[in-house]
């Protein structure tokens, strides 16, 4: 099994895109619009294209995320444990209790130097194409 540790805030969202959104529609963004519909839509395609299975790895609720997600056909396999601290501990931790993994992608706007298989996105522009084999 192919996984992707999906972070959201700084990789599905920026901080532009929200201002920009929030002055647009002149008010505060609801959790469903903090989310760039341009960051998603890559992150489907790459899902779709590699057979990757999400796990998330962020402080969103997961109910919340897969009512999101399930509108652009995607599907949550797990989480990681934890709501703080460094997330590369709690990714480390996940994979030693999963022994199906064949390969794995962290996708995060937060440095993780324990990871060769590291994405690191932009805070400031969210989730960016490129291939990830």
């Amino acid at each position: 099994m192919n996984v992707l540790f999906l972070d959201i805030d700084g990789v599905l969202n920026s901080q532009p895109y929200n201002i920009e959104t929030e002055k647009r529609l002149g008010r505060r963004l609801t959790r469903e619009e903090e989310i760039n519909p341009e960051c998603i839509n890559i992150l489907r395609d790459i899902v779709k294209e590699l057979d990757l299975k999400i796990v998330i790895a962020t402080s969103w609720s997961t109910d919340e995320l897969k009512t999101i997600f399930t509108k652009y056909d995607l599907t949550i396999l797990d989480r990681i444990k934890g709501n703080g601290g460094y997330r590369g501990t709690y990714i480390k931790e996940w994979l030693s209790e999963h022994d199906n993994i064949d390969n794995f992608v962290i996708v995060d706007d937060t440095f993780m130097i324990d990871y060769v298989r590291f994405r690191k996105s932009c805070c400031a522009n969210g989730f960016l194409y490129y291939r990830i084999k």
